[in-house]
This record gives C-alpha cells, structure tokens and sequence, in this order.
C-alpha cells in the first residue's frame, strides 16, 4: 500500500504540525497500547499458516519490501501521502504515520509472543527469530 502510494502521482496537502501530533496521538494510543483486543479484519487473517521458519521469511521478506519501497522516500515524501485505516477510529495516516502503525503493530506482537512463552515456559520465540 505504502509503495503503490509513493509511486503514484497523487499527493496531499503536507499536514501542519497539530495534525501530525494528533496522528501520533491516535496511533499511540489506539495502536501502540495493548489496552482493547481487537480482531484484525478478514483480509488479513491467515489461512494455511507457516511454520515458525516459514513465517519468520515472510517477516523478512515484508520487512525488505518496505524498506525497499521507502529507500529513496524523504520525510515530505511519506507526509505527502495518506490511506485510510481499515479501522476507521483510527482515520486516515500519512505514510509516515504508517510506518510508526507497522512498528507498534510488530512490538504488539512480539509483547504478545513473550507473554505466551512466559505463560508457558517455553523459549520465547523472540530469541529464535531475530529479524
């Protein structure tokens, strides 16, 4: 999503400085705390899950995708650009603010991953795959 706006000719309006920290506000609270459980929309949701390997290459794999779509992306670039979020409360985000959705998105998950392996004594699986 994020490169396919990048490579568009679309651009927005650079947001001024009280939207941009009302974007961080929103994504820091509704994404970055782990306070309400919510189920990720069907399009997103697994079938035919990997393996711990196999998923950990795709995790790779995406992380190398969005590096290289923002590889020659500036600040004003990423601010330029906007999609909505498929939960509507969170509105719509730059492309900078998405690329902070994705890291709380990854911490949530890894926050989640070492609760199960605390909760069932077994080696968290943040030791074995190092992205």
């Amino acid at each position: 999503m994020l490169k396919k706006a990048l490579n568009s000719t679309t651009r927005s309006t650079t947001p001024g400085a009280e939207q941009l920290r009302a974007e961080w506000e929103r994504i820091r609270t509704l994404i970055g705390a782990r306070r309400t459980k919510v189920q990720a929309p069907p399009r997103v949701v697994p079938e035919n899950a990997p393996d711990l390997a196999g998923g950990v290459e795709l995790l790779r794999e995406s992380r190398q995708q969005l590096l290289a779509a923002i590889e020659n992306a500036t600040y004003d670039d990423l601010l330029s650009v906007s999609r909505p979020h498929p939960f509507q409360v969170v509105g719509t985000l730059t492309g900078a603010g998405w690329l902070s959705v994705v890291a709380y998105h990854d911490l949530r998950h890894a926050e989640q991953i070492r609760e199960l392996g605390a909760a069932t004594n077994v080696h968290t699986a943040d030791q074995q795959m190092r992205i």
